[in-house]
């Protein structure tokens, strides 16, 4: 039945023609280029550029309130983009290096698909003091070198910018996909240029509803260049870590066409990884954290890219691949078709590998997504095969069925290794209703996978919806979220049972508070059906800001006792570029048995963000006490582990520098120092 309509769905959807949504712009060519200097005075901006109004708010469906003009010029190899931006509110800068999230900022920003919706999608953007960002759908480590520069005025700011026409793949001239975008923190304000009913703010409705630019010129003369990122190591650390060292490795990318590339990693080195992941928020179900190491990051937007309702896992979890001593794969598009596949080789004999093939109708109505991921190591093989097919009309509806199969060392019965699920959802601009039918086999449990719950078999129903008003209202925006799931397993009756019934609502001056209530249970290893119910509630200053106050407040039976958990946070402004940041999480769970388990998570962090390439980050942590158990007999050891670190980033037109202490990602403090210095030959980092 699911290979039928596969094919059926399937050649319907190829043979589909092909539409252009959205206003055209003619691409003017300027002889001298303008000065990237954060006004608008040359006057080639006003007598050549091309110049549109940002008219629509996508938050609230009405037209923007507050003028955005944006303007687009060519001189052959570098793309020129200005904004003229004028604020009644506040004005939110306060992110100062480059290529970090501009989320709490104000800013704004060009979006480019040089083959069209189905092409590679690049972004740039930029808050009102210059800093930026930009992202490629190819690479999730896209930094080309680029130029911005912005300035605050009275009602106001601008932002000018150069893109070089060179580090964006497929750019063969012609017409490209084009959005504008403007971001307004205090009131999440989302502008943009081009739009249409039902339209979200997101980079599939951003490519779907675009509008396009006409006459980029050819870059046949610029074909993408390989790229080796070279680095040398040294590093003083204890014996009981393996000592004092230095290494040699690199990161190469060979450009096979235009937007296909070969991608290696020889002798890879993750010491620079900055992100804290440490939390002690109470969990039913194994925890899930995001992959930081740059081999894996390059890969991930070509797997795992089905749609779901109620999403209970993925196929391909790389957090659960040790650090490889060399690994492989190729990456690339074709038309509407996306592939990739990695060979990663460890240590010990072990190998983990994956491809995936995605194919996006010319419309991007109808996707398909096929998956294999594959473990070989000493006395035990796994291989899982995944696929996905969804249907989109991009005018409220929207259906997808998915079916995988797990075989190896592990599965000794194929009918208790499968997955199947349909779903489907009903979406308008502010909210939506979706559920979904799923069956998971008790032994479908990918070893490179994460699957939250297996042996279910049930249904999930979920919906939100959010009424927006005047910003001069006292609650400029309310929003309702529900949802419902039940599954049973393989003769033993429920499962899992989850339901949940939540209200948020922003208040003036930027307070936000949500409340949950609802109830929630597992059955655990031992048969017994316990609940693990936390409702509460979240209340926020400064929300979406980068100075946020957070205090959140969630009780109620989890296991075989009652917990109380509690979350606060608060960052605080520290000068004109640094910030310093506090939390404080505690657990309290008292058992029927009379014991009761205590944790706590202590920690500060101060940034400086010293320059537009380079920023300074110290850290300080300690987790002590037990966690929260669920299911009595298994107790938690209790822990008094410290972190301390220290991490210094430099970046060059073609180096990075690093100096680290310590790793903030993990539990204890790693007694090290490390010198690092990273040297790019060939294309910019990440293109």
């Amino acid at each position: 039945m699911f290979a039928a309509f596969f094919a059926a769905v399937l050649v319907a959807a190829v043979s589909s023609v092909s539409s252009t949504y959205g206003a055209r712009i003619d691409l003017p060519h300027v002889d001298k280029p303008p000065v990237i200097d954060g006004t608008l005075a040359d006057p080639s901006w006003k007598s050549i550029a091309a110049k549109v109004q940002i008219e629509w708010n996508l938050r609230d469906q009405q037209p923007a309130t507050q003028p955005t003009t944006a303007y687009v010029m060519t001189d052959g190899k570098y793309l020129y983009v200005g904004f003229d931006a004028v604020q009644k509110q506040r004005i939110e800068a306060g992110q100062h290096t480059n290529d970090t999230s501009l989320t709490d900022n104000d800013y704004v920003a060009v979006y480019f698909w040089p083959n069209g919706s189905n092409g590679f999608q690049y972004s740039f953007e930029a808050n009102p003091n210059g800093t930026h960002v930009s992202s490629s759908s190819e690479n999730t480590s896209y930094a080309p070198q680029w130029e911005s520069a912005g300035r605050a005025h009275d009602g106001g700011y601008t932002v000018t910018m150069r893109i070089p026409l060179r580090d964006m793949k497929g750019a063969n001239g012609g017409a490209w996909g084009l959005q504008f975008a403007r971001y307004i923190a205090a009131s999440q304000d989302d502008y943009v240029w081009q739009h249409a009913p039902v339209m979200g703010s997101g980079m599939e409705a951003m490519s779907v509803y675009s509008g396009y630019l006409a006459g980029v010129p050819a870059q046949t003369a610029l074909r993408p260049k390989p790229r080796v990122g070279l680095y040398e190591l040294g590093e003083i650390a204890s014996r009981t870590i393996g000592g004092s060292t230095s290494r040699i490795g690199a990161d190469i990318s060979v450009p096979l066409t235009t937007s296909t590339s070969f991608v290696a990693t020889l002798h890879p080195d993750y010491s620079n990884v900055e992100l804290d992941q440490q939390t002690i928020q109470p969990t039913a179900y194994q925890r899930f954290y995001q992959e930081v190491r740059p081999f894996f990051t390059q890969l991930s937007n070509f797997y795992n890219n089905g749609t779901c309702v109620g999403c209970i896992g993925q196929e391909l979890y790389t957090p659960s691949i040790p650090t490889p001593r060399a690994g492989y794969a190729v990456e690339g598009k074709q038309g509407p078709a996306s592939f990739a596949a990695f060979d990663s080789i460890g240590i010990d004999g072990r190998r983990d590998d994956a491809q995936a093939f995605n194919l996006h109708t010319a419309d991007t109505k109808t996707s398909f997504s096929l998956e294999r991921v594959g473990v070989n190591m000493p006395g035990l093989r796994d291989t899982v095969n995944y696929a996905n097919l969804s249907h989109d009309n991009l005018r409220g509806l929207f259906e997808y069925l998915a079916f995988g199969t797990d075989s190896g060392t592990l599965v000794t019965d194929a009918s208790q290794a499968k997955r199947e699920e349909a779903g489907m959802g009903f979406y308008a601009t502010n909210g939506g209703i979706y559920a979904a039918l799923r069956k998971i086999g008790g032994q479908y449990s990918p070893f490179d996978g994460y699957i939250q719950h297996g042996d279910i078999a049930g249904y999930d129903i979920n919906g939100n919806y959010t009424w927006y008003y005047k910003q001069s209202a006292f609650i400029p925006r309310f929003i309702v979220a529900a949802n419902l799931d039940a599954y049973h397993g393989t003769g033993v009756g429920l499962n899992q049972y989850d339901s949940s019934f939540a209200v948020g609502a922003d208040f003036a001056k930027q307070w936000h508070i949500r409340a949950q209530t609802g109830a929630s249970y597992l059955r655990l290893n031992d048969g017994m059906f316990t609940p693990v119910t936390q409702n509460g509630i979240d209340l926020y200053f400064h929300y979406h800001t980068p100075t946020v106050t957070q205090i959140s407040w969630y009780t109620g039976r989890f296991g075989p006792g009652k917990l109380d958990s509690w979350v606060r946070n608060t960052t605080l402004k520290a000068g004109t570029r640094g910030y310093l940041s506090f939390e404080a999480d505690s657990n309290r769970q008292w058992l029927d048995s009379n014991t009761v388990y205590t944790s706590w998570l202590e920690k500060a962090t101060y940034t400086y963000e010293n320059g537009a390439n380079s920023s300074i980050g110290i850290g300080v942590r300690r987790i002590i006490g037990a966690f929260p158990v669920v299911e009595n007999g298994f107790p938690n050891p209790a822990l008094n582990a410290w972190n301390l670190s220290f991490a210094y980033h430099l970046r060059f037109a073609h180096n990075e520098l690093y100096l680290v202490y310590g790793d903030a990602n993990a539990l204890q403090t790693a007694p090290r120092f490390v010198i690092k210095l990273i040297e790019y030959a060939g294309a910019d980092k990440g293109t």
